[in-house]
Order: C-alpha cells, then structure tokens, then sequence
C-alpha cells in the first residue's frame, strides 16, 4: 500500500518527520502554490533541491490553478505559474497542470521535451460533473496524452461515486480517482481499480476530507485493511 501512497509536502514539515516518511512511501507532491503562501521565492530551489537529494521515489511538482484550489486559495498569475513549472523541472518527476487550463498544451509539450511525466487535472469541490462532462474532459485528455488523468470531485451520495468508477475502469487511459466529499475510506477504494495512488498530507491538508499521514498509519495496523 505504501507505493500507492502520496504524501502531500508544503515546506513546513520537520526533518525527522520527513526522513521517515521518505523511507516509507514512493511518492510525494510538492504543492508549491502552498509553498509560496508561506516562504519566498527564493527558498523554493533550495527546498526542492534538498527534497531530491533526500527523496528517491516520485516527486511531483504542482503549482495549482486559483480557480482549482480548495478553501484557503493563492494567486498565482499563469505566466508565473509557466515560469515556475520550467524552473522546478530538473527536480521533479512528474508536473500536475490543470485540464481546463490554458497553460495545458505547453505543460505538456514541456514535460515530455525534458523527459518528465504529466499529470493532467481536473478539481471540482462543488460536485461530480454529468457523464457527458466527464466523457468530453477524458477525450481532451486523451489528445494531449498525459501520464495520468486525475479526477478530483465532490461525492454526494455513494450511487455518484460507483457511475465514477464504472465509467473510469472501462477508459484506456491511466486515471487517478480522488472522490471528495465521502467517508475518507472511499479514497483508498480507487487504488484497488488502477488508480495509481492517493494523497495524505503531512502538516497541512491540500483538500477537503484528505487523510493525514499519521491516520493512513493506523489503518495500516488494521488486519484486513490491504
């Protein structure tokens, strides 16, 4: 279960913490927009730098879009955030980008011309958009070609929930399923249909309804639990 796992980093973290963690799971997302709520500029490279040489499992970098951060938001203007995604790229593994964003296409162009993987995505706190919606954003995915397709939404009731795992398990292309919204168990459910992992957070939770790591700890003691 521990390769399924993303721990979700923001600067804060303590060393002794951090080197725990490294040791036990094979990925971590670097949300670098929260990143910059809290430090400068100036203390991103360095941090990254130090999380490379620490780190040998996935590092995915991500300098999430305004319209799809969740509660506490960070303006990030979107030649800024371009500028970012090329600077970070020697010390990450994958770039998450925003399906709907205009900066997509480049993102993508980018990341393959370096070598890296991309995780194209797609947030809505609000609910779990129609069929048809969800078709025509799997569709745009499937041109752009990304490593993975993530679809992060509100759950309203577990009938929702189920139409997204039907509909996901018959596409071709790698889809990562964050439901929101129900009981934090139904995120771990996905990882037994191909979803390739799910997030925890460290120090501060990224989403609504997001497991820290500590609890995802104690659900491993569980016997039956994987």
């Amino acid at each position: 279960m521990e390769n399924k796992i993303a721990v979700v980093l923001c600067g804060l973290e303590k060393e002794k913490k951090l080197k725990e963690v490294f040791s036990d799971v094979k990925w971590v997302e670097v949300r670098i927009d929260m990143f910059l709520k809290i430090f400068p500029e100036e203390k991103l490279i360095p941090y990254l730098k130090k999380t490379r040489e620490n780190f040998h499992g996935n590092i995915i970098g991500t300098v999430r879009w305004f319209k799809e951060q969740d509660k506490e938001k960070t303006y990030i203007k979107e030649t800024k955030r371009r500028e970012i995604y090329e600077k970070i790229i020697p010390y990450v593994d994958y770039l998450d980008i925003e399906i709907k964003s205009r900066l997509a296409p480049k993102i993508v162009k980018i990341s393959k011309s370096k070598n890296r993987k991309t995780i194209l995505s797609y947030h809505n706190f609000k609910k779990i958009p129609s069929v048809k919606k969800l078709k025509s954003l799997y569709q745009k995915a499937e041109l752009l070609n990304p490593d993975i397709f993530k679809l992060a939404v509100q759950i309203n009731k577990t009938s929702e929930f189920l139409s997204l795992m039907n509909l996901a398990i018959k596409w071709k292309q790698t889809v990562l399923i964050v439901p929101m919204g129900m009981p934090g168990i139904f995120r771990f459910i996905p990882l037994y249909y191909g979803s390739p992992f799910t997030y925890v957070f460290l120090e501060k939770p990224s989403a609504s309804g997001q497991f820290s790591y500590e609890t995802f700890n104690s659900y491993k003691k569980l016997k039956d639990f994987y």
